[in-house]
């Protein structure tokens, strides 16, 4: 320690005098301050006074350490604030020494500022307010001597866990205070906030503190890991790691327990931690990607390998492949001529067949107007009966040739069915007389319209009916007409033969009876109902059956219902339609 005096003025060298340990000052670094112009020199031995110019010229003095406290623990700090208080710092406690009007000083121990462990240098500022602000390079402390004490006795709950510092490894991610909305620092995150951090930092250790200074060393803590974790024991471990966490939000709890047994509320910090890039969805997308990638190479590959085994085959077995494609095509082309040579000859024959035909029967009938001769007029109506059939089978494979070539062209306009039936009832109805069969109709109040060909329409009944008396030897004949909302049905009903079972799925053939020996009891080329189903199709319509051997037949023509008349849709133009 040094001294300079100036006895001659400023202006003039000082007298400089050096004090030293034999002296009787310590041997550490000595500090000084001054209360009541009083000088005190304190290092961490303790605290001395200037006595005389002899030596020694220091002597301890404890009149600013509280009794009991002398040269138990080292000083760290003398301080004295602007209202005279002395504050004496020790590693494990803190005196005050209140100065008294009559001298001498009465010293307080505040029992909240019991830290220990303080380290050096101690700083301790004391502000306009009274409030004592106390640190050094760790932490700072705050003391207000105002507050009633101890303040968290009168409290209805003590006060929550602060959150210290939450960090991962050597890096720091929650230094314990956030910046808050209004731009303070704030201990604890508001509620729904949270930290997000990346997947490197998923070995999070939590460090953790109650603010509950008397006989903190009977303060006790629980946490989790809410999802993870129940609550643990109560312990004083004031840190937790967990290590190697998955991505995903956690909410890390925890409260204490003073020393008085009260419970803190429920202190939370909300961490959410990325997933790594290699499983984020762009990463996801990538892997897809590269899939597809590799889904569409390995396809290439095989399509490529296909071809190779394509040409190779190609190239073994081309030229026969070939010829038998030639042979085919010629077989093709050799069929379809055959088959227009048989329809232009059919086509020819039956054309050149009608023409005389007409003559026979036009001759025939003239003949028999004007002779007189019984035995000539039976002849000659054997002659028109047969020509008459030759003539309805010529027209029947006429129709047919036609109908397979595609050049009958059918119509479909509206046609009224019930005079149709009407129709064909007194065409055959003479037919029916002879055999002595109950031949009638059943139709509806109501004339009934359908979307068809009318020559066709009543082609395909008088097929029907004809097939249905000529087939039926006794019993009855019955045509019936129904409607529905988008169809009418056309059924005729006989007592005849019926038709066997096996013969059913042949029955729309052409060219093809149920007996078809030489001594078969119904004569017909079996062409009717084939030219009757055709129609039927041509017309957009179906042609059910129902049979039973020996009981007989129900075929009923499905037609599509067509408006009735003065409606907008019973005047539209019809259309032509033509089996290709």
């Amino acid at each position: 320690m040094v001294r300079m005096q100036f006895p001659n003025g400023w202006l003039q060298d000082p007298e400089v005098t050096i004090y030293g340990t034999e002296d009787g000052l310590p041997g550490g670094v000595t500090q000084m301050v001054e209360t009541d112009s009083t000088l005190f020199f304190y290092a961490r031995e303790g605290i001395y006074r200037f006595v005389s110019e002899a030596r020694p010229a220091f002597r301890r003095d404890t009149t600013l350490l509280a009794p009991g406290h002398e040269g138990h623990d080292e000083l760290l700090a003398l301080v004295v604030d602007r209202f005279g208080r002395v504050w004496t710092v020790f590693p494990m406690h803190i005196d005050i020494a209140h100065p008294l009007p009559n001298g001498g000083y009465r010293f307080e121990t505040p029992l909240l500022l019991r830290y220990p462990n303080w380290g050096a240098p101690v700083q301790v500022y004391v502000d306009e307010a009274g409030i004592v602000w106390l640190g050094n390079r760790d932490r700072l402390i705050r003391y207000d001597p105002s507050l009633t004490f101890p303040e968290h006795l009168f409290s209805p709950e003590p006060p929550p866990v602060l959150i210290r510092r939450v960090a991962s490894g050597d890096h720091i991610l929650f230094g314990g205070a956030f910046v808050g909305p209004d731009g303070l620092l704030q201990a604890l995150q508001p509620e729904g906030q949270m930290m997000v951090l990346p997947y490197a930092f998923n070995d999070l250790q939590f460090e953790f503190a109650l603010p509950s200074f008397i006989r903190a060393e009977d303060n006790r803590y629980q946490y989790r890991l809410v999802g993870k974790e129940e609550w643990s024991d109560w312990t004083t471990v004031t840190q937790r790691l967990y290590p190697n966490l998955w991505e995903g939000v956690y909410r890390f709890q925890v409260r204490a327990r003073n020393a008085w047994g009260m419970t803190t509320p429920t202190t939370t910090l909300v961490v959410r931690i990325l997933p790594p890039w290699y499983r984020t969805w762009w990463a996801y997308t990538l892997y897809l990607i590269t899939l597809v990638t590799i889904v569409v190479l390995t396809w290439r590959h095989y399509v490529a390998q296909q071809r190779a085994i394509q040409m190779y085959i190609a190239t073994m077995l081309g030229d026969r492949i070939e010829a038998m494609r030639s042979r085919i095509n010629m077989l093709t082309r050799l069929l379809r001529e055959a088959n227009a040579a048989k329809e232009t000859i059919l086509s020819t024959t039956t054309h050149e067949l009608r023409t005389p035909l007409s003559a026979i029967l036009g001759f025939a009938s003239v003949i028999k107007e004007e002779t007189d001769n019984p035995l000539h007029k039976e002849f000659l109506e054997h002659i028109e009966e047969s020509g008459h059939r030759l003539l309805a089978t010529i027209n029947d494979i006429l129709d047919l040739a036609r109908l397979r070539s595609g050049s009958m062209v059918v119509r479909r306009v509206p046609v009224e069915v019930t005079e149709t039936v009407q129709k064909v009832y007194k065409l055959l109805e003479p037919l029916a007389r002879k055999k002595g069969l109950d031949f009638r109709m059943e139709l509806p109040p109501e004339p009934l319209r359908v979307f068809g060909d009318p020559s066709a329409v009543e082609r395909v009944l008088t097929n029907l009916v004809g097939n249905a008396i000529k087939f039926t030897p006794e019993g009855e004949v019955v045509i019936s007409v129904t409607a529905a909302e988008k169809q009418v049905r056309i059924a005729v009903r006989d007592t005849g033969v019926g038709i066997s079972e096996e013969f059913l799925p042949h029955i729309f053939d052409e060219f093809r009876q149920e007996s078809s020996r030489a001594d078969r009891e119904f004569e017909g080329s079996g062409l009717g109902l084939a030219i009757a189903s055709r129609l039927v199709k041509l017309m957009e319509g179906e042609i059910e059956v129902v049979t039973e051997k020996g009981k007989g037949s129900t075929f009923t023509v499905v037609l599509p219902r067509a408006p009735e008349r003065g409606t907008t849709s019973g005047r539209l133009p019809h259309r032509e339609v033509s089996e290709m």
